[in-house]
């Protein structure tokens, strides 16, 4: 980042090399696709995305029977989605 100013306003960070080596190396042997779909390189999208909800109960030391991880466009779907679900009364 020579020479560059980085100023975070979306609580993102930087990605690394590793990551980029990482994710290279996945979609150089892998081919994923749309989740909801039927076939193989959907059922392998499912299979990595339940891998990383597995991967953040375990962070949290939270049960999947008790928890749901959800994966939002962003802040405002989260907050959409919950206001929408949310069991409001007075």
């Amino acid at each position: 980042m020579k020479d560059e100013t980085y100023l975070d306003y979306t609580g993102s960070a930087l990605y690394q090399k590793a990551q980029l080596k990482d994710m290279f190396d996945r979609f150089e042997q892998n081919l994923y696709c749309n989740a909801h779909s039927n076939s193989a390189c959907s059922e392998r999208t499912e299979e990595e995305v339940e891998l990383v909800r597995d991967t953040i109960l375990d962070w949290f030391n939270a049960s999947a029977s008790e928890y749901s991880i959800i994966f939002t466009a962003g802040t405002t779907a989260a907050l959409k989605l919950v206001g929408e679900t949310f069991p409001w009364s007075e």
